[in-house]
């Protein structure tokens, strides 16, 4: 637990953890050596995913993180699209 300062009173933030939205809304079976953020190539056996909850995973923090993501990456073509891509000379992307 982190404690910060904001004007004359204590805010407690948790310690980041990159996996905890992704732990809470996923279930994961690990087929093998668990190999998530690792930088190797080499994959014997398929790890499986599956939403612990089918009924609410769009509420998932994780899930929402994702599409936001996906609009982002999105507006950001759009932007790269009108106000460079169309100024060079490049194939059609």
């Amino acid at each position: 637990m982190i404690e910060v300062l904001s004007g004359s009173s204590k805010t407690e933030l948790l310690k980041y953890d990159e996996d905890d939205w992704f732990d809470a809304a996923i279930h994961e079976n690990v087929r093998g050596l668990r190999d998530r953020g690792s930088q190797l190539d080499i994959q014997i056996f398929a790890d499986e995913y599956n939403w612990k909850d089918i009924n609410s995973y769009q509420q998932t923090d994780w899930y929402r993180f994702q599409e936001g993501i996906k609009k982002h990456q999105e507006v950001a073509m759009n932007i790269l699209q009108e106000n460079v891509f169309k100024f060079m000379d490049l194939e059609a992307l």
